[in-house]
């Protein structure tokens, strides 16, 4: 099983930048690549790098964070609890998941 979370607006697009986001969608995949189960995770945060954010994702599974902009500081932490950053990603939450598992797996 394999947990893709993308920091999303309220129209489910990608947020142009990961540490204002408020929602993120977590995508559960099974090993053959479907989808198991979408999750929604409301995080009001002014600041996401001055939060448990990284900690909270990393605690339900989240193993790859993809972003349109990521912070160095941010980038650093996801990478301190296990989860791999892929950055300048942009468009609907559910195609951009598909664009990274058509190159990525």
């Amino acid at each position: 099983m394999r947990k893709i979370a993308i920091p999303i607006t309220e129209d489910n697009k990608l947020a142009h930048h990961f540490g204002r986001s408020k929602f993120y969608e977590i995508y559960v995949f099974s090993n053959q690549n479907e989808v198991l189960d979408i999750q929604l995770l409301e995080a009001n945060y002014k600041r996401a790098c001055k939060s448990d954010i990284f900690n909270v994702l990393a605690k339900m599974g989240v193993r790859y964070l993809l972003s349109d902009r990521i912070g160095d500081q941010a980038s650093k932490k996801c990478d301190e609890v296990g989860i791999k950053v892929v950055s300048g990603c942009s468009g609907n939450s559910s195609g951009v998941v598909l664009t990274f598992l058509e190159y990525k797996c």
